[in-house]
């Protein structure tokens, strides 16, 4: 994409509706300059042009459907942000008028985001890409007309970067599939050279122009339309009756609390929550029946043992023999030798009451501080493994919030807060 060029443009596809009484689908592309079309000869021929012929050719049952463009050359995920995000420091802002609240106020039916390789080409980390696609994803969700879906182009290769930026633009396509399952598209796989160098094929590359590096021709954006196409956005063997509206898997110490919200859920539809350690291969962990709401229903469950390391989360939803998937979500656990399980005063004994899961079984040095940092009570117990229940008798006279450490023999700590 050309980085220099940051022209705003808001082009508009639309097909006249066949029958006033017919509800017209609106779709919405977000995006950089293959969203805006660049280097194609003309804008019929470009991806979504290609798309909104698609649609118009095949809308038998008297539906029209219109594109929308919402975007400029040149932009990365943080120019699509709502107003409401504050970008880290270092990083751009969003851009009025072009971003994603000006994509939901022209309330569409389903926002696809093209964003291909931008943010790695400006320098921004696969993990920042990835946090802010899923910000527009849950976003766009939480904040869209009811029943909005949303879709995750992947990253597409780029021939004017050095071999780690295009080994990063690759892995970022996995996790995009990864993450966004049956809403993601990939733009990837029939653009890349097959030789290891993550390269624009040349068949699909703007060859003779200075943009050839990274902008498609029209053979390119045809590839990219057809898996567009294939993806069957309206398809109802992707979009279920129940609302996905968004998901979260947070760090609770030493568990992961794991929490959904939905609309329009039937009563057989089943949730499964799912984890995997590898990105492979998921196990379910529980099981839930729906609740059968009318509105918003929300549901938690936690983890009370996930992985050392990283757990990778999702949501399977089967709903009439149909199944879909949320986004991934990410929780890491660092590898400790010592963790605090569970925590709680015994009043009676004016004692905290730990229990502790330890990998072996060793001497730990145990402190407690007040809020300004000062010890109130040191002392240093042998723990066995698995698992250890300690009383630890409390000195201190104060009320108040106070933590609680426990340092391994290779000097690790974890800490917990409670009030006396």
């Amino acid at each position: 994409m050309n980085k220099t060029c940051f022209c705003l443009l808001l082009v508009l596809f639309c097909t006249s509706l066949q029958s006033p009484l017919s509800a017209q689908k609106k779709v919405v592309v977000m995006g950089s300059s293959t969203a805006m079309g660049s280097a194609a000869t003309s804008s019929a021929l470009s991806w979504v042009g290609r798309m909104r012929t698609h649609y118009q050719n095949n809308a038998t049952d008297g539906v029209d459907t219109s594109f929308l463009l919402v975007g400029g050359y040149g932009y990365v995920t943080y120019n699509q942000m709502p107003g409401s995000f504050t970008p880290p420091p270092g990083r751009p802002p969003h851009i009025p008028g072009y971003n994603v609240d000006q994509a939901l106020s022209l309330a569409p039916d389903i926002v696809i985001i093209n964003l291909p390789n931008n943010d790695v080409a400006s320098g921004f980390t696969k993990k920042e890409v990835m946090d802010n696609l899923r910000y527009l994803y849950s976003y766009i969700l939480s904040n869209g007309t009811t029943g909005i879906q949303c879709y995750i182009c992947t990253s597409q290769p780029r021939n004017d970067l050095p071999f780690a930026q295009r080994d990063s633009l690759r892995t970022l396509k996995d996790s995009i599939l990864l993450n966004f399952g049956n809403y993601a598209i990939n733009f990837w796989d029939d653009l890349v050279t097959n030789d290891g160098q993550y390269l624009l094929k040349d068949e699909v590359r703007h060859i003779g122009f200075p943009d050839a590096d990274y902008h498609l021709n029209n053979q390119g954006h045809q590839v990219i339309f057809q898996e567009a196409r294939d993806k069957n956005i309206f398809s109802p063997n992707i979009l279920l009756p129940v609302i996905f509206k968004t998901f979260l898997a947070q760090k609770h110490g030493t568990q992961t609390r794991l929490s959904w919200q939905v609309e329009a859920e039937e009563a057989f539809t089943i949730y499964q929550v799912e984890r995997s350690t590898d990105g492979q291969h998921f196990s379910t962990l529980h099981t839930r029946q729906a609740q059968a709401g009318s509105g918003q229903v929300s549901y938690t469950w936690t983890d009370e043992q996930p992985a050392i390391g990283k757990n990778l989360y999702r949501i399977k939803i089967t709903e009439n023999n149909r199944v879909c998937y949320s986004p991934v979500m990410a929780v890491i656990f660092e590898e400790r030798e010592i963790t605090i399980d569970k925590l709680y005063l015994n009043t009676g004994f004016n004692a905290l009451v730990l229990e502790i899961h330890c990998r072996k079984s060793q001497k730990t040095q145990i402190s407690i501080r007040n809020t300004l940092g000062v010890i109130t009570d040191q002392f240093t117990y042998t723990i066995t493994a698995p698992y250890t229940t300690l009383n630890i008798p409390l000195t201190m006279t104060s009320s108040g919030l106070y933590f609680i450490t426990l340092t391994d023999e290779n000097g690790k700590s974890c800490s917990k807060a409670f009030i006396r």
